[in-house]
């Protein structure tokens, strides 16, 4: 479990997917400001950070709220990080199944 620190921090973080659709996608999404950053995870999984960045044509602002470079640079390391937490969560999950 992510400390009481992370928990806080990144509270406004969500990870989804859209089953619905045959591609699946994934999405990581900031409640707080209203960001939506798809990513194909399946592809995405593993790559680097600078890799990452370079995907940033799929955000999405949900708000009228104008961002400039700094803050969706900022964003993006904020989503990055929450992925990595996220990831490491799943993987401390499947362990603890194979387990039992």
């Amino acid at each position: 479990m992510a400390s009481a620190c992370e928990q806080r921090y990144y509270a406004d973080w969500c990870w989804a997917e859209n089953n619905l659709l045959e591609s699946s996608p994934t999405y990581l999404i900031n409640l707080k400001y209203g960001v939506c950053i798809h990513f194909d995870y399946p592809v995405d999984q593993g790559v680097e950070f600078d890799e990452f960045l370079e995907e940033k044509t799929k955000i999405q602002f949900l708000s009228n709220h104008k961002f400039d470079q700094g803050e969706i640079n900022a964003l993006l390391v904020e989503a990055w990080n929450y992925l990595c937490l996220e990831e490491e969560e799943l993987n401390k999950f499947c362990e603890e199944e194979n387990l039992e």
